[in-house]
């Protein structure tokens, strides 16, 4: 037990003993030891030190545990000084200056409340606490001015200062006021800033968490190569936290060659960003190498507050590599940037093919003047779930590229995803708003277009698979089409101001067969150079319909055609197996037409009660065409009269007056039921009060002109007969009358050898 006993208190008293350094003077200088043999602690008494004198210019200074020394000289300057295991405290008011030496400490707490002038300061497992000011001077070593390794703790309360390069690994920096860093910040481990960090040059995270609750500034400098603030080392163990402000100003790489200028690059680590990020004014002059914020290797980018970015001539933000996750769930504005080459739009997704990443949008974004706005290539996607806004557009709002090597299949190629509560806004451009070549752009959300300046170009190109709402308007004149793209349409399309649509035969064989089974609405014409059909559910609104005469244009839906064929030409080419509703009656004498359905061709102009209109021509596949109902709205609840398929007879009610279009509703294919517009305004029935009969030019029920309303009474009318008429009412053999009701006077005449209708 007794031993036992010894050998714990041997440990015990070889922990507190101090650790002796090796201490030397350079270059001839002396080297003066603290030994407190005043017993006061105080720097400023000479019978403190070895050489009872207080330490001078050419001198060293060693102190060691376990003496706590306290700095009371108002000035004081030493070549080198080290400290072990030992305090050391900074009175306020006072200066010590170190121009050629170095702290080099273990154990040891190193307080400043006064002013520290260094060149360069290392140490490991001590505690440095700053109260008033380190200030870096004499910039003679290349190393590290400011290094804390092992258990190191600096806390910085007032300012730090100069050119330190400033290193932690396996230490800790709690920043809570002004560090003015103007060389490479290195970090191995925990940072901590609740303060303001200004600098113009680096700060280099590789390991450990830096979590910025204050101010970070980087500004105008003259850069050579790499990043401004690099986040690398591993996926788990690096990360950078901004709940504070970092701030990236005035950035040129001048003429350096192929150098890249990058705000931030996250590699192999993690920035989120709580708070908010500046980046402006990245330039260089010889080649478009700037970035914003680059991700590249594994890394994750998460945005839950603000990032503002403007005049970049590179990327915004730009992903290569693999496995990029990258989520905005706050707001990103961006103003003139991504000006560069093609593939370096606002936000660039360009990772080679199979390795898959990714950018996804879950809040806001808005992209003001770019070259290109979302760039997306191979696995890469761009997933929309929040709002995307591009405004005055230069060249290409969404593009896609894709590679020149065989693929096995498409949805390998890049994508931009607008999901469900997706919405993207583009707004007065003058190029193509999207350009997705072989890839995919998918639409579940919202997608307005609005481009007045378009001229002589094409709107959307691509694959365009729409689950949501499209509308686009563009420029009225000059323009090819809206919309030039293999089209996958479920619900809804608009497009607008006489601008046309295109199915383009461009991309590769292996994408899926253009159709529509929601509903398309153009103002201008449609065009088909691929195979393309309107689904038994579909609806389809345009001009005239063009074809190559090669491919099948096919509709089993429902198509309204306006103004067709007023050019004359034969390019039409349709096969109709579902109902084409024709505002002219041209189609049918297109050759390229061809009818196996159901042919209404409607011309808007007076109708009134009791017409018959034949304008239904039907075709030889008919079966599932079925239930024909007339109404004056579209949910056909107010019936407007009766027509027969077969026939082709349209026989309107007694109840059209006040409407304004007429819907034929029909069951399609498919378990579909549509409503199609097939008379425009005006529709009359105004007479259907009262016609009086007065017998002015003859005897004949059947001539107008013997009617107050100057029209033969309809089967809605209300006819009066009276006794004071210029001659009697005569029905002759072989006529029938009409009318809803029927009044005839005490005294009146009315002769029927034929038949009348009374309330039909």
């Amino acid at each position: 037990m007794m031993k036992n006993l010894l050998i714990a208190l041997f440990f015990t008293l070889l922990h507190y003993m101090p650790v002796t350094l090796t201490a030397q003077c350079s270059m001839g200088g002396t080297l003066f030891t603290f030994t407190n043999g005043k017993g006061d602690s105080l720097w400023s008494q000479a019978d403190n030190w070895d050489h009872m004198q207080v330490p001078g210019v050419n001198d060293c200074v060693l102190i060691e545990s376990p003496h706590s020394v306290i700095f009371d000289v108002t000035s004081a300057i030493i070549r080198e000084m080290t400290v072990n295991g030992a305090e050391l405290s900074i009175n306020p008011g006072t200066t010590l200056s170190i121009f050629d030496g170095v702290f080099e400490q273990s154990e040891t707490t190193i307080e400043n409340t006064g002013e520290i002038s260094f060149t360069y300061i290392t140490g490991t497992d001590w505690q440095l606490v700053n109260n008033g000011k380190l200030h870096s001077v004499f910039p003679l070593h290349t190393s590290h001015t400011l290094a804390f390794t092992g258990n190191s703790v600096l806390v910085n309360n007032d300012s730090i200062t100069g050119l330190p390069n400033m290193l932690w690994s396996g230490s800790e920096f709690i920043n809570a006021e002004d560090a003015f860093i103007h060389a490479q910040i290195e970090v191995h481990d925990d940072v901590q800033n609740m303060g303001t960090i200004k600098g113009a040059w680096t700060l280099d995270i590789q390991r450990g968490l830096f979590e910025n609750k204050g101010s970070i500034s980087f500004s105008n400098f003259t850069y050579t190569d790499g990043p401004v603030i690099h986040i690398g080392g591993c996926p788990d163990c690096t990360e950078l936290r901004n709940t504070g402000s970092i701030s990236i100003r005035n950035l040129d790489g001048g003429s350096s060659g192929q150098v890249e200028i990058i705000g931030i690059r996250v590699g192999l680590g993690k920035l989120v960003n709580e708070n908010y990020i500046y980046i402006s004014n990245i330039t260089h002059e010889s080649v478009f190498k700037t970035v914003g914020i680059h991700l590249t290797r594994v890394s994750e980018f998460n945005n839950k507050g603000d990032i503002s970015m403007n005049h970049i001539q590179g990327p915004g933000i730009r992903s290569v590599a693999t496995h990029i996750n990258a989520v905005n769930n706050g707001s990103i504005h961006m103003d003139s940037v991504g000006l560069g080459n093609e593939d370096e739009a606002a936000i660039a997704l360009v990772q080679e093919a199979n390795l898959a990443g990714g950018f996804t949008n879950n809040h806001f974004i808005l992209i003001e003047e770019p070259r290109d706005g979302i760039f997306t290539r191979s696995d890469q996607e761009f997933i929309n779930n929040g709002t995307v806004r591009i405004l005055d557009h230069l060249d290409i709002a969404v593009r896609s590229a894709y590679i020149t090597t065989p693929y096995v299949k498409y949805h390998q190629e890049g994508r931009f995803v607008n999901q469900t509560f997706g919405t993207l806004d583009v707004i007065n451009l003058t190029q193509p708003v999207i350009n997705a070549l072989d890839t995919w752009f998918e639409n579940s959300g919202q997608l307005t277009i609005n481009i007045p300046n378009l001229a002589n170009n094409t709107a959307i190109k691509g694959v365009m698979i729409n689950h949501g709402d499209i509308d686009v308007s563009v420029a009225p004149s000059n323009l090819r089409n809206s919309l030039a793209a293999k089209l996958l349409n479920y619900t809804s399309a608009t497009f607008t101001s006489n601008s046309n649509m295109a199915i383009d035969s461009f991309h590769s064989n292996t994408l899926p067969k253009p159709f529509n089974e929601g509903s398309i609405t153009t103002t201008g014409h449609f065009y088909t150079t691929d195979d393309f059909e309107n689904m038994a559910c579909g609806y389809m609104e345009f001009s005239e319909p063009y074809s190559n005469g090669t491919n099948d244009f096919t509709n089993n839906g429902l198509m309204r055609i306006e103004d067709c064929c007023d050019s004359g030409n034969n390019f039409v080419f349709l096969e109709n197996n579902g109902i084409v509703v024709d505002t002219t009656g041209d189609l049918l004498a297109e050759p390229g037409f061809i009818n196996n359905g159901v042919h209404i061709d409607t011309d808007p102009g007076m109708y009134s009660c009791g017409d018959i209109l034949t304008q239904i021509t039907q075709g030889p596949n008919t079966a599932n065409i079925s239930d024909p109902m007339l109404t004056t709205d579209a949910a056909g609840t107010n019936p407007a009269g009766t027509f027969d398929l077969s026939t082709g007879e349209i026989i309107l009610g007694n109840n059209i007056d006040g409407a304004d279009t007429l819907f034929a509703h029909f069951n399609m294919p498919g378990g579909c039921t549509t409503a199609v517009a097939i008379l425009g305004s005006p529709l009359s029935c105004a007479a259907c009060a009262t016609n009086t009969w007065t017998g002015n030019t003859s005897t004949d029920w059947h001539q107008a002109s013997n009617w107050s309303l100057n029209q033969i009474p309809v089967n809605c009318q209300h006819v009066i007969i009276p006794d004071n008429a210029a001659n009697n009412c005569i029905i002759s053999n072989g006529n029938t009358g009409e009318c809803s009701t029927l009044e005839t006077e005490t005294g009146a005449v009315l002769e029927v050898d034929g038949e009348i209708n009374v309330g039909n």
